[in-house]
Formats: structure tokens, C-alpha cells, sequence
């Protein structure tokens, strides 16, 4: 679970900061359920998501995260893709 103001990345929306999480009182959403008000940073708006939505959601990594994939980069091999399909591919990971 997330904290409010978090900075996340939110499906196609980009990265988000999390606003607030609770019940929300809009008449057309389950007023049972926890809800992220997220806001993001790079355009206009709010999106309200459920806590155990499917949608991709992960934290905003750090710029010392960054800086060690990078440093890793040349330590990872090579995968010949040319022959699997989608399934097989997530088996590799």
C-alpha cells in the first residue's frame, strides 16, 4: 500500500502523487472500498483508483536505483528472442 505523497507510476497516466486514500462519497463509486485520490504531475486532473486495482501501478525509483541499473547494464546478457513466443519470453525473466 502506498502513503500519501508517494510518487508513483499509474498505468498510461504517468507518474502521480498520491493524494489521499479513503472512501470517497461520489454517488456512482463503491462506497465501501478504499480509493488512492492520485493527481498527476505532468497534466491537469485527479484519478480516483481502488487500492487492489489490477491496473499497473509501482513507486517512482530513485535516482541511487537508477544510477545502479545503469552501472549493471553491461553485466546482463544477451536473450536470442527471435524464436519464442510472448509466453515463453515471461518464463526467462
Amino acid at each position: 500500500m502506498y502513503h500519501v505523497g508517494d510518487l508513483i507510476i499509474y498505468g498510461n497516466s504517468g507518474v502521480c502523487s498520491v493524494e489521499s486514500i479513503g472512501k470517497l462519497d461520489i454517488r456512482w463509486i463503491n462506497k465501501s472500498k478504499l480509493y488512492y485520490t492520485l493527481c498527476p504531475i505532468y497534466r491537469e486532473g485527479k484519478i480516483f483508483a481502488p487500492i487492489d486495482t489490477n491496473l499497473f501501478m509501482r513507486p517512482v525509483i530513485t535516482y541511487e536505483e537508477v544510477q545502479h541499473l545503469i552501472e549493471i547494464i553491461p553485466s546482463i546478457n544477451e536473450i536470442d528472442c527471435y524464436n519464442y513466443d510472448f509466453r515463453d519470453l515471461t518464463e526467462l525473466v
